[in-house]
């Protein structure tokens, strides 16, 4: 729930509950492998 304060008393709004999925499906990106990045950084290579 979010209170916004207006002339006229306090306006009560409710917001949609946020899943994980939802925020993963905010952003647009390759698909990244952690295991084979952190490889890459241990052997010296350039991201």
């Amino acid at each position: 729930m979010e209170w916004k304060s207006t002339k006229n008393g306090a306006e009560v709004k409710f917001r949609k509950k946020v899943t994980l999925e939802d925020i993963c499906g905010l952003v647009d990106g390759p698909e990244t492998d952690a295991v084979e990045l952190k490889k890459k950084v241990q052997c010296g290579e350039k991201i």
